[in-house]
């Protein structure tokens, strides 16, 4: 039985972590292990799971049948749920991986269910399945992750990931639908006036089949962590879900004991409300049919670091732990940012945010930056700040020329309240008469989000050799700059290497100044990244042939010079001048 809809996250990379590989394969076991063939309709057994508190209880369950390929490569066991408990609540989530055991031994985990059910039907994924995809290992370093999406009750999907949610935020789980489109869909979340936190609670020990367990996404100062259940344990190994994580491959998460306050009945789909308990080892695996973890291992994770103050010299520090996953980790990062930043200024109506960041990564290597986003009609500095972050460090972690790790993010933030962005609202230039190889004064006036303007005056250097011809210049903001390079040299803004793509980030610019970029509508072409001078007729011609070919771009006007002029506030707004430049004077 196919899920309903299959899409593709395409950033949604993983990294290949070799640990993984060296861990002891577990083995079906016939004399505890009921295979699918033996398996009929009308039998009956009990399941595990905890309904409350840490204590794991058994309930009834009657087979209904066996589904063959119900997906690709997998068989699906379909059970009734009995007891008075399973009947108001239905399958709830959080029960993921919650065994089923028919004649003493184990048939598989309840992974799938219906949403708006009247009767408790689970589906139960064999543990033949679950044992079998922990035997295979990554085919490649990253492959695309794919996920199934629920499509109005129609058909059986997987029960919703319970994912616990808790920071500083009111508008946490916005944000994370907003900064994390991952899980958009697919996650029930718990904010943390639902649950929290229980760090010294559990052990090791208490991971046995039916108790409850979760998984770190992000630790600290946020705390985002999805909950199911152990569905088999074997030495320092367990198995649980009966479904994927987010089918990654080999990964390396933290894995934690976990206490169930109640179930939460719903017509929709009934959820468990559970805190995370101590970290007791890590998950390694994230498979089709199951995610395996081994206790005793510790997580490799991603440190963050935020330095926070406002203009009266209040510093807070936020320290964050996040998952070391490749499409992942961007997204929490930027996630624990902008419920930082957003819950400390949340009650400021106009502010800017300069900030500062530092991206470590391999061989003691760094991308650093600076900006200032401020309130505008269309921003927010604190997922402005948050989607930049975001942005260049899935750069790094997703480029496709090799892998790099990172070793920690640090942002360093100000909060500025007041009035602190301004729109372009004219440009000139101030002088009649240009030549080239002159000093060329630009002239702006620019308006306050209170109302008033007033006039920026800078200069750009026009080089000597330039020709007489017609000219643009464009004016304006950072966005501005970018966009008008974008559109005139596209090619040259595909890097064709991690060295170039960290030279096309350093040069991203700063919202709090003016840019005034000078062109020409003269055509060539860029290769490899990589923008070529003016050139003969035969080679230009040589270069057509080649970019018919594909090997390489268009580029459709030459940037002759470039000036910026640094503000105090943020700068929205652009606009073009046209203007003749005749030859430099004898």
């Amino acid at each position: 039985m196919r899920a309903a809809i299959r899409r593709t996250l395409p950033a949604l990379l993983v990294l290949f972590i070799p640990a993984c590989l060296g861990a002891a394969p577990l083995r079906f076991d016939p004399a505890r292990m009921i295979p699918v063939d033996e398996i009929k309709e009308g039998m009956k057994g009990v399941a595990r799971t905890v309904f409350t508190g840490d204590k794991i209880e058994e309930f009834d369950v009657e087979v209904l049948g066996v589904i063959r390929h119900s997906s690709s490569d997998g068989d699906l066991i379909l059970v009734h749920c009995l007891g008075d408990r399973l009947a108001h609540t239905g399958i709830a989530a959080g029960m993921s991986g919650s065994p089923v055991y028919l004649g003493g031994r184990l048939a598989g985990a309840i992974a799938l269910g219906w949403p708006f059910s009247k009767d408790a039907i689970a589906g139960v994924t064999p543990i033949e399945q679950m044992i079998r995809v922990t035997e295979v290992t990554d085919s490649s370093r990253r492959r695309e992750l794919e996920v199934e999406s629920p499509r109005s009750g129609e058909r059986m999907t997987p029960l919703p990931l319970l994912a616990r949610l808790s920071g500083r935020s009111p508008q946490l789980e916005a944000l994370a639908d907003s900064l994390v489109p991952e899980l958009r869909g697919r996650v029930h979340f718990m904010d943390g006036g639902s649950a929290g936190t229980l760090p010294g609670r559990g052990s090791a020990a208490d991971l046995v089949p039916g108790a409850a367990m979760g998984i770190g996404l992000v630790r600290g100062d946020l705390e985002m962590a999805a909950v199911g259940t152990v569905t088999w344990r074997d030495g320092d190994q367990v198995l649980c879900f009966g479904h994927p994580l987010f089918s990654a491959g080999s990964i390396s998460l933290p894995l934690t004991t976990a206490y169930v306050h109640t179930i939460l009945s719903s017509e929709l789909s009934s959820f468990k409300v559970a805190s995370t308990g101590a970290v007791v080892g890590a998950l390694t695996e994230d498979r089709t049919y199951a995610v395996r973890g081994h206790l005793g291992e510790a997580a490799d994770q991603i440190p963050v670091t935020l330095e926070l103050s406002d203009e009266d010299g209040l510093r807070r520090d936020y320290h964050y732990f996040v998952a070391r996953h490749h499409g992942l980790a961007p997204s929490l990062v930027g996630l624990a940012l902008a419920d930082a930043l957003s819950s400390t200024a949340g009650g400021i109506g106009r502010l800017s945010m300069p900030y500062s960041a530092v991206i470590h990564f391999a061989g003691g290597r760094t991308l650093r930056w600076q900006d200032q986003p401020a309130t505008t009609p269309n921003a927010s500095p604190a997922t402005d700040i948050a989607r930049d972050v975001s942005a260049r460090l899935s750069f790094l972690m997703n480029n496709p020329w090799h892998e790099e790790r990172v070793d920690s993010v640090r942002v360093v933030a100000r909060i500025d309240a007041g009035s602190r962005w301004v729109s372009l609202e004219s440009a000139w230039i101030e002088s009649g008469r240009v030549r080239a190889g002159q000093r060329l004064g630009v002239g702006a006036r620019l308006r306050s989000d209170r109302g008033g303007t007033f006039v920026e005056t800078f200069t750009i250097d026009l080089p000597r050799h330039m020709p007489a011809g017609r000219y643009k210049l464009v004016v304006g903001d950072a966005d501005a700059r970018f966009e008008a390079e974008r559109l005139r040299a596209p090619g040259a803004l595909r890097a064709q290497s991690l060295e170039q793509g960290l030279e096309l980030l350093s040069i991203r610019g700063t919202h709090a100044a003016i840019y005034a970029v000078l062109y020409s509508e003269d055509t060539g072409f860029s290769a490899r990244g990589r923008e070529l001078p003016a050139l003969p007729g035969a080679a230009m011609a040589a270069m057509e042939e080649s970019r018919q070919s594909g090997g390489v771009q268009a580029v459709k006007a030459r940037r002759w010079a470039e000036a910026v002029k640094y503000m105090a506030q943020t700068v929205v707004g652009a606009m073009e001048l046209n203007f003749n430049v005749e030859s430099e004077a004898p």
